[in-house]
Order: structure tokens, then C-alpha cells, then sequence
């Protein structure tokens, strides 16, 4: 990882990837969705599955693996997309999209804009979800300028944990991922749709966005795939904090 690391947004957005877990009590590291490997043991899943305590194992009762063709924002998809059922699947309490580390705005940016860091991406993602992926120590924002409905969309698949510590989301609320928004992004977005069911939903769970109903912002030129690619790519700490400053009426009272 550390040969790997030429500072760019490719490096520190394959290497935010790369970090994706589950929790302890149920670990779901990328490298599971991208080989058939045990989550926890890394034991090839044949195996696993012959293993004398895999009937009462889950991760050997549902198949992990993710099967992902096309380029690379098909690929993200897949993942998170298996990703958010398989946190249903193992009853998890929260999203599993934390990582120990992020991608600042300006990486955002560069991602969402072009596809120009796909190929880099791919290439070291497969590696990276094999290494430990250290705790990022740096925690700025960037000085990017993120669309308000990437922030929308951000915001609403964030994991609560991280929201709740940053003061946005209330100890009682829970943001649940709308049904379909995924779906609605990976399909184009029409009628902004998938910002729209964000919207709701933030405002359902307690938070107060900053736009009305009736003018709620829009993707612009940004490629609707590629939104819901960025979805599955973890953000610094600081990052979240200037998406919820920038899109949330920060004064609401949440308790």
C-alpha cells in the first residue's frame, strides 16, 4: 500500500474502497465482495462452506461474492448495491460504508466530473482490499465546491454513526437508504428522483435540509452513474461535515 501511494485522488480513492468493513461482531471487508473469501477468516468460501460450523455460519449461507462486470462505475455499483442488501440480510445496525480512511471534496470532484482515474482505480482497488488499511489521520474537507444534491444523496447514505458525531443526526434517528434511489440514479435520474427521495428521507429521520420541496437542486452535468458510483466511496471525517454544513440547516435542534 505504502509502494502504491503516488498522492493522488486515484491512490486515496482506492485505498478508501480498499477499507470498507462491516462491523466486529460482523465484518464484511471488500475483499469478499471482490473474491470469494470468508469475511473473517479469508479462507476460500469452498472451504469455508465445508467447514464442521458453517451451517451456522451466515456469511457461508449468503453468497458475498460480487460478481461485477463493465467499467468501473458499473463495478461500484454492484458492490454497494449488494452491499446494502447484505446489511439487510445480516441485520446490521448501520450502513456498512465506514472506512479508516476517506477522500476528500476535491477528490469527489474529480471523480464525479470525469472518468479519467477510473482505470488507475481499478487497477490498484484489487490489490489494497488485500492490505490493512491504516487509520487516516488527515481529516480536512478540501476545498472542493460539491453539487448540493451530491451532497443530498451523500448525506442520506452516510453511516449514522458518523453523523451522530458530528452533531447532524440525533442519538434516537436513523437514516434508512430509500428504496430505489440507487436504482433511480444507475437509471438517470428522471425527474430528479433520486434527490427528491433523498430529500424526504433526510427530513423524515430529523435533519432539516436547507431547500423546499419545490426547488430542490439537480445533478447538472454530473453523470447520474457516476453519483451513484461516488455513493460507495467513504469521505474524511471533515468532508461529511462541510456536505451537512452546506446542505443542512445546522441550527435544527435534533434533540
Amino acid at each position: 500500500m505504502q509502494a502504491s501511494d503516488d498522492g493522488t485522488s486515484a491512490f486515496r480513492i482506492a485505498r478508501a474502497l480498499a477499507g470498507l468493513g462491516g462491523t466486529r461482531d460482523t465484518p464484511l471487508p471488500l475483499r469478499a465482495q471482490l473474491f470469494p473469501v470468508h469475511p473473517r477468516s479469508n479462507n476460500w468460501m469452498m472451504l469455508a462452506r465445508k467447514a464442521k460450523d458453517a451451517a451456522n455460519d451466515p456469511a457461508c449461507r449468503i453468497r458475498i461474492h460480487t460478481e461485477a462486470k463493465g467499467n468501473l462505475a458499473d463495478t461500484l455499483i454492484a458492490l454497494l448495491d449488494r452491499r446494502l442488501w447484505l446489511a439487510e440480510q445480516f441485520d446490521m445496525p448501520d450502513k456498512p460504508l465506514r472506512s479508516p480512511a476517506g477522500i476528500d471534496l476535491d477528490d469527489l470532484l474529480a471523480f464525479l466530473r470525469s472518468d479519467h482515474l477510473d482505470r488507475r482505480i481499478a487497477a490498484l482497488l484489487p490489490g489494497l482490499s488485500l492490505c490493512s488499511i491504516p487509520q487516516d489521520t488527515e481529516r480536512a474537507a478540501g476545498d472542493g465546491a460539491v453539487p448540493a444534491a451530491i451532497a443530498l444523496l451523500k448525506l442520506c447514505l452516510t453511516p449514522d454513526a458518523i453523523l451522530r458525531d458530528l452533531n447532524l443526526l440525533s442519538e434516537k434517528d436513523h437514516i434508512p437508504v430509500p428504496s430505489g434511489l440507487l436504482a433511480q440514479l444507475a437509471a438517470g435520474n428522471a425527474n430528479n428522483r433520486a434527490v427528491r427521495m433523498a430529500w424526504r428521507r433526510l427530513r423524515a429521520s430529523g435533519l432539516s435540509p436547507l431547500f423546499a420541496p419545490d426547488a430542490l437542486p439537480e445533478l447538472g452535468g454530473i453523470d447520474p452513474r457516476r453519483a451513484a458510483a461516488a455513493l460507495l466511496i467513504p469521505l474524511r471525517f471533515g468532508a461529511t461535515g462541510a456536505l451537512g454544513r452546506a446542505a443542512l440547516d445546522t441550527n435544527h435542534d435534533q434533540n
